[in-house]
């Protein structure tokens, strides 16, 4: 394996186009990606720009499992990402039927969803589940947004906090059994303001709980929305393989449409 890794190379990873982005890092499989942020910045809808950027330049299948989305929100969401236009259509302006059916094809093909009632949200359900769907459908993204809507399993032998540690480790040997590319959506604790009152970024260190949802992921994204200028700043906290990339900022705006 040694000699063969030697003499191909490693194999590079995936850009998205966003070229500021993609001169900061780029993206694997096997690989664990967090990304946090404070509610209602965003980091559910850069994820999804994320991931179908990744798609279309890749052909990589995705999966999500996004409890806090209706599925024919986020399907929505999904389309007018794909189409650039706002879901809601008079005459010419929005997405038109030809593109709407265009757009559906395509996520028959390559998207799909991991739809589980609240009584059973369990880490090994969905883990179990994911896995079916990457033998079936080839997934090699998937995504988990947010990690709060896991049912945790505490008992006296572990602590709350063990606990996420355990169900991390679990998410991350997943992605490198399956070489799958999980990128998992964590909330951050109630994050203080700077002493002149205006609020600081957002770091892997804000995630609620243990600290291992930094130490264990292999990458870590913090997305920090400045209302005031109108700038989404999203922070690579953390690359655990040089050759994916390197810590540092990429800089966007929101099209409001899409």
């Amino acid at each position: 394996d040694l000699d063969t890794f030697y003499a191909n190379g490693p194999r590079l990873g995936a850009v998205t186009g966003w070229a500021n982005l993609d001169a900061v890092v780029n993206f694997g499989t096997g690989q664990l990606a967090l990304v946090t942020g404070r509610s209602n910045d965003g980091k559910s809808e850069w994820v999804d720009e994320l991931v179908l950027r990744l798609m279309l330049r890749t052909g990589w299948n995705a999966a999500f499992w996004t409890p806090e989305n209706g599925l024919l929100d986020h399907s929505r969401k999904v389309i007018e990402k794909l189409t650039g236009r706002d879901f809601v259509h008079r005459g010419t302006s929005g997405v038109q039927p030809a593109q709407y059916a265009l757009c559906k094809r395509w996520m028959n093909r390559r998207l799909c969803w991991l739809d589980l009632p609240f009584d059973q949200l369990r880490l090994d359900i969905i883990l179990e589940r994911c896995r079916t769907m990457v033998r079936k459908y080839g997934i090699r993204i998937l995504v988990l947004d947010p990690f709060n809507f896991i049912e945790k399993e505490n008992n006296a032998q572990r602590s709350e906090n063990a606990w996420d540690s355990h169900v991390i480790g679990a998410i991350r040997s997943f992605a490198i059994e399956n070489d799958v590319m999980v990128i998992l959506v964590a909330h951050p604790r109630k994050v203080e303001m700077q002493v002149d009152g205006r609020r600081r970024r957002i770091t892997i260190e804000d995630i609620s709980g243990t600290a291992d949802f930094g130490n264990k992921a292999d990458y870590c994204f913090c997305v920090d929305r400045d209302d005031e200028h109108k700038v989404v700043t999203v922070s690579v906290d953390k690359v655990r393989n040089k050759l994916l990339g390197t810590r540092g900022q990429a800089f966007f705006v929101y099209q409001m449409a899409s």
